[in-house]
């Protein structure tokens, strides 16, 4: 039984059972998610959240540590606010299958709530690596099980039929808690595809999404540890509702066919479908372009970036910090006038500066045959932007696949840069790095002490 399968696999992964080369990648993936989430502290909403969590927190409960405010709440109440941290900024990871494959998610939302479940058990970082892995892998194998977004739902959803099997884990719960847990989380708490629509500004659900979608994953595990049952075939009556025999989703791959190195680790915080267009404008910037100098600014580009929400009316227009990192105008005026994007841009609201929107006026989207259909059959996700100077002459740089791709790595350097960005001096001047480092050093670690501590150490109030 599918369901089943996933649980023991989730429930016997040992970390040595992991080729070396995917365990890097996940020390990689935790540092990422960790600074996404670190990086939210100055956010009003994540603000919000946390303060929300610990009114809401008994003092005697079993507690996790909050990223944002520093302080300590309930597990479920800590997966609601650091997912919400962790996603708010649009700047963690996101999964990219293959050509042909499903919509991909952001598998790095599993880790707010394994890093409390993880906390609370004392885990070693061996156990908290394995259970990311876990997460990471079973979230895949959803997500590339049924056409999740053709049918209303949004690529989020296979968090919550993933991640109540590694929360087990690492509570050493045994495989029937583990079954009951992901039937009750999958049944009750996927989430609609209702936020990313052309006709609508994006709200604050598409950041909470996926700290509900956690909270309701911890609550499973908690509500099955008490005896709480639930139908052992849930995933697959779902799969069945959405055309999908349960058998495209061969669980003998599990543990087989890794997919940690099918993920961009996105470069600028926006949405991952303008990481080129935020890459083409920095390079002009660099090249001299000034946006005094420009007459006008056409992205070539596919539908993902010159389409939908990304180019809608509101995208000329952004409201809110959610619009903005969904607007390939905004991302691209922003660049060029900047000549950097990092989430300190986004502060004191600058799509509302009437030079961005004098820029972002000026910015044409075109959708064009050759880009479509390269995006389509070969998942090319770049673009190409061309600027018309005052002086007549014209400036382009094309990307076929921007930074952070999995065609295009970053290195060592470049993502220790994009972690200094996130955290924003909390660390130190060599804070990226040393994030790093205490990830890196996770497989051997007995105990997650010294992960915390630079974690309390970003989260406390400056002196």
């Amino acid at each position: 039984m599918l369901t089943e399968d996933l649980a023991a696999f989730a429930l016997g992964l040992r970390l040595a059972d992991v080729p070396a080369p995917q365990v890097q990648r996940a020390t990689r993936l935790v540092a990422d998610g960790l600074a996404c989430a670190l990086g939210a502290r100055g956010e009003p909403l994540a603000q919000r959240l946390a303060a929300h969590a610990r009114r809401q927190s008994a003092p005697t409960a079993a507690s996790a540590t909050l990223l944002v405010g520093g302080g300590r709440a309930t597990p479920a109440l800590a997966a609601l606010a650091n997912g919400t941290a962790l996603r708010i900024l649009d700047a963690n990871d996101l999964y990219l299958p293959s050509p042909g494959g499903r919509d991909g998610g952001h598998f790095s939302d599993a880790l707010a709530a394994l890093l409390g479940a993880a906390e609370i058990a004392q885990a070693s970082g061996a156990d908290l690596l394995a259970a990311v892995i876990a997460a990471y892998e079973l979230q895949a194998l959803v997500a590339d099980a049924a056409d999740w977004r053709g049918h209303g739902w949004h690529p989020v959803t296979p968090l919550v039929w993933a991640l109540p099997a590694s929360l087990a884990r690492l509570h050493h719960r045994p495989l029937a808690e583990a079954v009951a847990a992901t039937s009750l989380a999958g049944t009750t708490g996927q989430a609609l595809q209702s936020w990313l629509r052309p006709d609508v500004s994006v709200t604050a659900l598409k950041s909470v999404a996926p700290g509900l979608c956690g909270q309701r994953a911890v609550e499973a595990v908690e509500l099955a540890a008490e005896g709480v049952t639930a139908p052992p075939d849930a995933l697959e009556v779902m799969l069945r509702q959405l055309g999908s025999a349960p058998e495209v989703a061969p669980a003998d791959r599990l543990g087989r066919a890794w997919t940690l190195d099918r993920h961009i680790v996105k470069r600028y915080p926006a949405q991952y479908l303008l990481q080129g267009a935020a890459e083409a404008a920095l390079a002009l910037h660099a090249q001299g372009v000034r946006a005094d100098q420009v007459d006008a600014v056409t992205v070539y580009g596919h539908a993902g970036v010159c389409g939908g929400v990304h180019g809608a009316p509101h995208a000329y227009a952004p409201a809110s910090h959610a619009d903005a990192d969904h607007s390939t105008p905004f991302v691209v005026a922003l660049a060029l006038l900047r000549g950097r994007l990092t989430p300190a841009d986004y502060a004191d609201a600058p799509w509302a500066a009437p030079e961005v929107r004098a820029l972002m006026a000026r910015v044409r989207l075109v959708e064009t045959p050759e880009r479509q259909r390269a995006y389509v059959e070969q998942r090319l996700i770049g673009c190409e932007v061309v600027v018309r100077l005052r002086d007549g002459s014209e400036r382009a740089v094309a990307i076929a696949q921007p930074r952070g791709h999995p065609d295009a790595p970053l290195a060592d350097t470049e993502l220790v840069a994009k972690l200094d960005d996130l955290l924003a001096g909390a660390l130190g001047p060599a804070g990226g790095e040393r994030l790093l480092a205490a990830c890196a050093a996770l497989p051997a670690a007995p105990t997650l002490a010294p992960l915390l501590a630079l974690v309390s150490e970003a989260t406390a109030p400056p002196s």
